[in-house]
């Protein structure tokens, strides 16, 4: 054998290794997101359903986050480094998912990597029906609702959002609530007056 086709076969089981090493990397990868959702192929599959926001319809993805909560998957997953389904919820501006999502004990305290919140997410997104129903929840820490606060502050500020009988009204009101500790169902009374009245 020449060296011409000496190398030639060694770029060839070069490349080969090189497939096999990506292809056990990818198997390896898809292992641990199957661990991380208890390992249950189905389980997996909801998931990335009910993460899958910008791909798919708006009620069939209803569908796959009910789907994914009731085979006893995480209200508090996250899909990545910076979105949970709490906030993929307010970018949908789906104030019924989030009720069902802090019904099922969603922690709506925890921060992404960016330091925000689902509920300082939705106040810098404007999603404020879905803060409404995220302040109306008595899961939610003062200083949670403080930062969720002052960022209502700050767009108050800038474009005048703060108007009588709007979500952002009762949103506000609720947040100054849980930032005392208030008790919630007296404050929900007592905000719901300021604007649209009912939980979401």
């Amino acid at each position: 054998m020449n060296s011409r086709s000496v190398t030639s076969v060694r770029s060839v089981t070069d490349a080969i290794v090189v497939i096999a090493f990506f292809a056990g990397l990818s198997n390896c990868i898809t292992a641990q997101a199957d661990q991380g959702l208890g390992a249950n192929t189905a389980g997996a599959a909801t998931a990335k359903q009910a993460c899958s926001q910008p791909f798919v319809g708006r009620e069939h993805w209803r569908v796959s986050v009910a789907s994914f909560l009731e085979g006893g998957g995480d209200p508090s997953h996250w899909c990545n480094d910076v979105e949970n389904l709490l906030m993929i919820a307010s970018n949908y501006m789906d104030a019924e998912i989030t009720m069902l999502l802090l019904n099922k004990g969603a922690n709506l305290n925890k921060k992404n990597g960016l330091g925000d919140s689902a509920p300082t997410w939705a106040a810098r997104s404007r999603r404020f029906e879905v803060l409404q129903a995220m302040a109306a929840s008595p899961h939610m820490s003062s200083a949670t609702a403080k930062e969720a606060l002052e960022i209502l502050s700050r767009l108050r500020v800038a474009s005048n959002q703060m108007q009588s009988g709007s979500h952002y009204a009762v949103a506000n009101c609720l947040l100054e609530a849980a930032q005392q500790g208030a008790a919630r169902d007296a404050s929900f009374a007592g905000c719901a007056t300021l604007g649209p009245s009912g939980r979401p």
